[in-house]
């Protein structure tokens, strides 16, 4: 098992949290190949039996070649504190990637993404990135805004064990 960190950092006008999306969008590859898919859309409340195991997964696909299932599982999601983020990395989702891992982030076609102002806690759903930063008011007629998004995949844990048991 590899556990895949995505981690991300940017710049929070206005904005105490961000929070992670419900739908993940990557570009995988087949683990020690070249083979790459995507754009590919990940849920965590997908779920799909792994082939020849008692165990469920959110994610699964198959690579020309490989006798075996490749397999994606959504760990966690983070919400996260935008002063945490304003210049560091922090993690926003983690991934059990067999067989296939996340190589890029497709974060500007993710539509699930939500956001809290300082001004009142207000919510903001669905913000839309596919211009690369984020801009609105809030109800008091303050801006707020999330721009330079950078990210990266960080390798947090490898082992053995992976995979949700059915329930």
């Amino acid at each position: 098992m590899v556990l895949i960190a995505l981690q991300v950092k940017g710049a929070f006008d206005g904005i105490v949290e961000l929070k992670a999306p419900e739908e993940w969008v990557f570009t995988i590859q087949q683990s020690g190949g070249s083979e790459t898919r995507g754009p590919v859309h990940i849920r965590a409340d997908n779920e799909e039996e792994i082939p020849g195991s008692r165990g469920v997964t959110n994610f699964l696909v198959s690579f020309e070649g490989s006798k075996k299932t490749s397999y994606i599982t959504v760990e966690k999601s983070n919400n996260i504190a935008a002063a945490d983020a304003e210049d560091d990395f922090v993690t926003i989702g983690e991934f059990d990637c067999r067989g296939a891992e996340p190589v890029e982030w497709h974060w500007k076609e993710t539509t699930t993404f939500a956001a809290v102002a300082e001004d009142n806690d207000e919510a903001f759903e669905e913000l839309d990135f596919t211009e690369g930063d984020w801009y609105d008011v809030t109800d008091g007629g303050n801006s707020v805004g999330i721009s330079d998004i950078e990210y990266r995949f960080e390798v947090v844990k490898k082992g053995k064990k992976g995979g949700k048991k059915r329930k």
